[in-house]
């Protein structure tokens, strides 16, 4: 008895910090991830990722996150998991790679903006019963929209925070909430942003984000998550590894004991240009293949990754990193297994570091399908953290091959490398989808992206998006009305005969897909129309319904980067938000005059998503290879090759083209569409309607 104490007692000494992803609901059969398939003891605290900035107060990000009269919201769901395990603790994470630092930047800028926030945050924390907030601003005084005083004012921001926090529990005598904040693993992002002694003053923890160190980003295959340097790593590469990086911020000032070190639950892929050169550093020709459920290029969870080698996939071992990597024909993906988390476990102990931070829970195997239990690589770092003594971990400078029929050691030649500028090679090609939902005849190949009537119904519509259809309903008593192409009153909808087939005509070449790499916005109307007040009310009128969301938050693999090193980012673009059946539908919103205002309903609100980025897109099969180019692709005969140069990064409105924008980050141009029938609104930074965009309120692309 006294011995299994002990164990208890080593291991509740650390802390296990777990990512939760509010989008991973949206993934189909075995990727669909609910609050509900948390193990209440599987870690010490719990992060909800993710909530947004709207203005200076956090606010709830997906349409689910909150309970209503008529379903109880995912924080409930999440936060209830602690009437099964007391002692854990909930926080929920403000921010993301996708939201960047520009409404960081904001808000922090004034003690007027900061204690707004500070004041709010606490009662939005204590009305969803979370314990602490996260502040995952991705990155102070970097990214577009930043400004040199982001360093000072992040220090300003986490001050203010821990004020209010105090206060609060002075007054109110609760336990203080948690404040913690997501560290990334770039030095040049940690120099430019963080003061790490005078974060040490204010945070409680901090998650260090020691994962995508590499990726298909880069034109050579590298490990996202090392644990040491690459043997002849010199210059910037030989910081790209957990080793240094926590070290760094240790020597910085800050005491290991305030650190959760990252580890990851996926990996990151890339394509070899030639299959039979799968070693290290081999040269790629694009991300690798995406996952079955998670959908993105360059990426997959865990469990995709056991499928992988379970079909004919070889695992190799790079000993001087200690980590492993899968090859199957050209496919290189390397990522992290149960002996691999337990290396780097063990050192998390040995360097007294405070703890182990996952992300995220839903790219774990969390089925079982492995064959090793559910949830096999937390529960590894669950059983090492109880395990005392152990070998030290160190760099291996000379070592011998794995004897394993599937498995080698990669040889290193000790070469002296120079990490030279990436080229970054673009090609957005069409992505390969599978209908969501039922089957259906309706055909939208050769046509544009966008909303068409469906012929079998009046009450419901069709997007098409890649070339392939997505059914939708409208509202309870609302039918498609194809001239404005929202749900909207019968009698304004016209539609008299939905038994005549209605499909969009083909035309003689495809056009773009949906955009996917665009800025991100998302409508929220009520479910009344705008202005003609009905003679008679439709049914569920005090539910609200959405338009049709566009996540087009730039995939991190189409971002152009010098290394996107440690980042909290979504996992897959969302195309649309398929509505439930016992929750109000996402539809586009009723309308009788470009106005949204409604006298005796409620008022159009508007809310910029930060990243759900990855919810639900269609899933991925067999995604088609892309081909290497060094130009941004084009979406417009004007497209200026030359307009990012000199230019900061950012979005730019096109001033030859409402319905596109210019993306430039480090020099490079990039030439995006909107989705059809939105216009670039340079004040938001968002495609958005044209009626809300001065110059283009007209256009009707």
């Amino acid at each position: 008895m006294l011995s299994l104490l002990v164990i208890g007692n080593v291991e509740s000494a650390y802390r296990r910090v777990c990512y939760h992803t509010n989008w991973s609901q949206y993934r189909t059969s075995t990727g669909k991830f609910m609050p509900t398939d948390i193990g209440p003891d599987i870690c010490t605290h719990l992060i909800y990722s993710f909530a947004k900035l709207q203005g200076n107060k956090l606010h709830s990000f997906e349409w689910n996150d909150e309970s209503t009269p008529w379903m109880k919201g995912m924080y409930a769901k999440f936060n209830e998991l602690k009437t099964q395990n007391p002692n854990l603790k909930t926080l929920i994470a403000v921010g993301g790679w996708t939201l960047g630092s520009k409404p960081f930047s904001h808000m922090s800028a004034t003690d007027a903006s900061r204690r707004e926030f500070a004041r709010t945050s606490v009662a939005f924390l204590r009305n969803h019963d979370f314990d602490g907030l996260d502040i995952d601003w991705e990155y102070p005084a970097k990214r577009s929209g930043s400004t040199t005083a982001d360093r000072s004012n992040y220090i300003k921001l986490l001050k203010t925070l821990k004020q209010e926090f105090d206060a609060e529990t002075k007054t109110t005598g609760k336990p203080k909430l948690i404040l913690s904040a997501a560290v990334p693993a770039g030095k040049s992002n940690i120099d430019s942003g963080y003061n790490i002694p005078e974060m040490v003053k204010y945070l409680d923890m901090v998650n260090l984000m020691t994962y995508d160190l590499h990726g298909s980003w880069e034109t050579k295959t590298g490990h996202n998550s090392g644990l040491f340097k690459h043997t002849g790593e010199t210059g910037d590469a030989a910081f790209l590894n957990l080793d240094w990086v926590a070290n760094y911020l240790v020597k910085g000032g800050m005491p290991a004991s305030m650190i959760n070190v990252g580890l990851a639950m996926y990996g990151r892929g890339f394509t070899l240009r030639n299959p039979g050169s799968h070693g290290l550093e081999s040269p790629s020709r694009s991300p690798s293949d995406a996952g079955p459920f998670t959908g993105e290029k360059g990426f997959m969870a865990y469990y995709e990754i056991c499928e992988l080698l379970k079909t004919g996939g070889t695992r190799h071992y790079l000993a001087d990193q200690m980590v492993p990597y899968v090859v199957k024909g050209s496919q290189w993906i390397g990522y992290e297994d149960v002996d691999s988390i337990r290396t780097k476990v063990k050192y998390i102990k040995q360097h007294g570091f405070g703890g182990t931070m996952i992300w995220a829970l839903d790219l774990d195997d969390f089925h079982g399908n492995c064959g090793q239990g559910k949830f096999p690589l937390i529960n590894a770092i669950n059983d090492e953290l109880k395990r005392s003594g152990g070998p030290v971990i160190q760099p291996v400078q000379q070592y011998t091959p794995l004897v394993n029929s599937q498995t080698t050691t990669q040889h290193v030649t000790k070469t002296s490398t120079t990490l030279k500028p990436k080229v970054i090679n673009t090609t957005k090609g069409v992505h390969s989808t599978r209908q969501l939902g039922v089957p259906t005849t309706f055909s939208c190949k050769g046509v544009r992206d966008g909303f068409y009537p469906n012929p079998s119904s009046c009450d419901s519509y069709y997007i098409c998006a890649s070339g392939s259809p997505f059914l939708a309903h409208c509202a309870s008593g609302l039918q498609y009305n194809s001239k404005t192409r929202y749900c909207d009153w019968p009698r304004n909808a016209n539609c008299t005969n939905p038994s005549q087939p209605n499909q969009p005509s083909q035309t003689g070449t495809s056009t773009s897909p949906l955009n996917t790499n665009g800025p991100t916005k998302l409508l929220v109307f009520s479910n009344a129309p705008n202005t003609n007040t009905p003679s008679q009310t439709p049914a569920n009128t005090n539910s609200p319904t959405k338009l049709l969301v566009f996540t087009n938050g730039p995939s991190k693999t189409n971002l152009p980067t010098s290394n996107p090193v440690g980042t909290h980012m979504p996992t897959k673009l969302l195309v649309f938000t398929p509505a439930p059946t016992n929750a109000p539908t996402y539809v586009p919103a009723p309308t009788s005059t470009p106005s949204p205002i409604q006298t005796n309903a409620p008022t159009k609100l508007l809310v910029f998503t930060n990243a759900p980025a990855f919810t639900n897109a269609p899933v991925q099969t067999n995604a088609p290879t892309q081909s290497p180019t060094n130009a941004p692709v084009t979406s417009s005969p004007n497209f200026n090759a030359n307009f990012c140069r000199s230019k900061a990064d950012g979005l730019y409105r096109d001033a030859s083209d409402c319905g596109s924008y210019y993306q430039c980050s480090f020099g490079v141009t990039f030439h995006e569409p909107c989705s059809p029938g939105t216009a670039f609104n340079p004040q938001q930074d968002a495609c958005d309607y044209p009626f809300n965009v001065p110059a283009c309120m007209n256009y009707r692309g």
